[in-house]
Order: structure tokens, then sequence, then C-alpha cells
């Protein structure tokens, strides 16, 4: 028994019994160069995938895929290209992970298909081109779910759960950091790769890294950004492209205010929290430790999550979704909200004036 191609299958109920899901077709479309590598593992592991397959039109990763597959590596199916791809396999599932500014055909060739879509971000150089592609999911009834990844694991759900409980009343300021290391900034192969490129990745660190938590605070709260004001700069003076430091302000359709500061500033690791005050208590999120709250007048409270690889997880979640297990862990409408955040940022930086979102 196969999966209906045009529809999302929730568990069937056959004489009261619910039967189990059929597995179902998946693909990954990627180069050398890009986050890859957990994606082919999780490939190998997924219960739920029945032919498998690897798009590479440089054929470049052809000879690594064993380490990370293992003994489902002989079954894997490789291409060189994506129609042949795409016609031979027929895949419900496609994970598109390529270089910014060429990720949109390749997504547009499969939703074309019928194949769900994942991607890894950012996925697009300007907004246009993902605005485009939501549409394009919408009408085709697939499903584009970008690689967010910081919202599938146990620590933001928990967060998700207390601060739409109402314990904490209602949001009236977030203070975020997402702070990486700039080591990486300083290595001569950095300084040629496409991520340091402005036409090829579309943006810097607010794209790949501060996109998490544009997200993550509508998620959390349930609430959108409404407007943003940002600067974006090189600040640690290396020969890129493109925003090594951004700092953005924003206010949210509950009236309630914000502020994201995401840059490569330490020698390594990370230094990451989201911190939310309510009108009867607070919320620190640090997804490298506990999760804190507080309720006013009450002692102060602490979640300490289970160690999750978010990308094992997010892979798992989006194969569910296919096969309808569950929901999916972020909706084509979700995601280009995030992105909507982001380029609106961009646009409020060099222009010097607050953007508003639709």
């Amino acid at each position: 028994m196969t999966l209906p191609r045009r529809s999302l299958l929730a568990g069937m109920t056959v004489a009261g019994a619910t039967a189990q899901p059929s597995k179902i077709n998946a693909a990954i479309i990627a180069v050398r160069g890009v986050n890859v590598a957990p994606y082919l593992k999780e490939l190998g592991a997924s219960p739920f995938l029945n032919r498998i397959a690897l798009c590479d039109t440089t054929g470049s990763l052809f000879p690594y895929t064993e380490p990370y597959l293992g003994a489902r590596n002989k079954d894997l199916q490789l291409f060189r290209s994506i129609p042949e791809m795409l016609r031979e396999v027929r895949p419900e599932m496609v994970l598109v992970s390529l270089e910014a500014n060429q990720a949109p055909p390749a997504i547009q060739a499969a939703l074309e298909a019928n194949c769900h879509v994942v991607v890894e971000k950012p996925g697009c150089t300007n907004l246009a081109d993902f605005e485009r592609l939501v549409k394009l999911a919408e009408a085709r009834k697939r499903e584009l779910m970008l690689a967010l990844s910081t919202r599938v694991i146990e620590a933001p759900r928990k967060a998700r759960e207390i601060l739409q409980s109402g314990i904490l009343g209602r949001p009236m300021a977030a203070s975020m950091n997402w702070i990486g290391d700039q080591t990486r900034l300083k290595a001569p192969a950095y300084h040629q790769s496409w991520f340091a490129k402005r036409d090829r990745a579309g943006g810097g660190k607010l794209l790949f890294h501060g996109l998490h938590y544009l997200d993550l605070i509508a998620f959390f709260t349930g609430d959108r950004i409404t407007k943003v004001n940002a600067f974006c700069r090189n600040v640690g003076g290396q020969p890129i492209e493109v925003e090594d430091a951004a700092v953005v302000s924003m206010t949210f359709h509950g009236g309630w205010i914000g502020t994201l500061n995401t840059g490569y500033y330490l020698d390594k690791s990370f230094d990451n929290m989201v911190r939310i005050w309510c009108t009867n208590g607070w919320l620190n999120f640090n997804p490298l430790g506990t999760l804190d709250w507080q309720v006013n007048g009450q002692p102060k409270q602490s979640f300490k999550p289970k160690d999750e690889d978010g990308y094992r997880v997010m892979f798992d979640a989006a194969v569910k979704a296919v096969v309808g297990l569950e929901k999916p862990f972020v909706t084509p409408r979700e995601s280009l909200a995030a992105l909507q955040a982001v380029f609106a940022s961009y646009r409020a930086a060099e222009s010097g004036m607050a953007q508003a979102l639709s």
C-alpha cells in the first residue's frame, strides 16, 4: 500500500483499529559545503522510509554517504539530475539543503512534483522567492517546512506550554541573545565560502541564526511581530560581505516589545538566551541549559530538558507529518513569517527607518 501523493494521511482506522502508517519515499537535494551530514544520518535511520535517494548535481557527495547511512547505504539511489530523481523515485518528502541562491529552483521542482519539502535555512536570498514558493505549496496542498529545529526540542515546547497557559500573565517585553564564535570568521576558507557572499547567502548572522529566535518568540507566545528596527554591521572587520552582528528591536501585535542581539562575539562556543517578562512573572530559556520561570510571589521553578539532537527530532517530526502521525512542526506561513522578520530588519538597517510587517 502506498500513500496518496496529494494528501497528508492521518492514521487510518479499520474496523475500530488504527492501521500502521505506510512507508514513504524520501530524497535529499544537496551539494558539498552545505549542512547535509545530519540529514543523511537520519535518512538512513528513519523507520518510516522506503526508497531513499540523494541528488547532488556535482556528484561530490557520493563517496561520503556510507558513514552516515550505515546499513542503508546500499539502498541509496544516487542522481545528478533533479528532474530525473523526482521522476524515478517519486518521493513524498524532499529535503533541500543548497546554497541560498540555488535553493528556490530545487524547492519549486519538488513542490511541482507534489512533494512535501523541508528546507535547510535560509532557502532563499530574497523574500519574494520564498513568498512565491509558499503560494505554490498552498496551491498544491503541500507542506513547506523551513528547518527551524529550535522549535522542535523539548525545552521550547515546555516554554510554549507555560506561556500559553496564562500563569505568567501576558508578555510585556523580551530580551534574546544568539551569540556564536568569531573564530570561524577568521579562516581564509570562510572568507571564500558562500556563507561570506551576500549574493549567494542573502545575509549573515541574522539570517542564519537570529532567524531561529525571531521564529521562536512567536512560537512561544502565539503572537506575531508587527514592526522592526535594526542595526546590521560587520563589527569584527573580517573580509566578508555579510553582517557578523545585528541588533533588532521589535513590537508585537499584542502591544509588547522585544530585542534580539545576535553576532559572532566569542572565541568559542555559544551564549544563547531568551528571557520574557510578563505581567505575572518571567521565563528564561537557555537551549544549552535549564528552563526557569517564576510566578510573582511564588518560588522559582526549573525544568531540565533531555539532551536532544535537534536535527534528528526535526527530521523525525517532518517524516511523521508526511505519514500523518503528527501535525507539521512548522507551516509554510510560519516559515515565511520568520523570513519576513529578517528581511524587514535588513530593510530597516539599510534605510534607517522602522519597517512594518504585514
